[in-house]
């Protein structure tokens, strides 16, 4: 991808998952703060996490947040704290 984009540009963040992508489901959430925060700032969202787990987000300000995790986790959208059941979800609709 070199050739097609600036790796040094601000807002581009290359993983190595040294031929590994199954690498990424170790990393913590703080390695996955900061991208998370990269890629929703655009959409005026903040979300802490732990990982494996699912943010779907609808263009009417819903979302439904899904933990494929064996214990629950706790998650913040927005500053405000949710729990999120053993491989379960919730939702907030509009």
């Amino acid at each position: 991808m070199g050739d097609k984009v600036d790796l040094q540009a601000s807002g581009v963040h290359v993983l190595d998952v040294k031929g590994e992508p199954k690498s990424l489901l170790k990393l913590t959430q703080a390695d996955l703060d900061p991208l998370r925060a990269a890629m929703l700032k655009p959409l005026g969202v903040d979300f802490r996490a732990p990982q494996k787990n699912g943010l779907y987000l609808f263009s009417d300000g819903s979302r439904v947040v899904e933990n494929f995790n064996d214990e629950p986790i706790e998650v913040q959208f927005n500053g405000k704290s949710e729990t999120i059941p053993t491989r379960g979800w919730t939702s907030f609709w509009k």
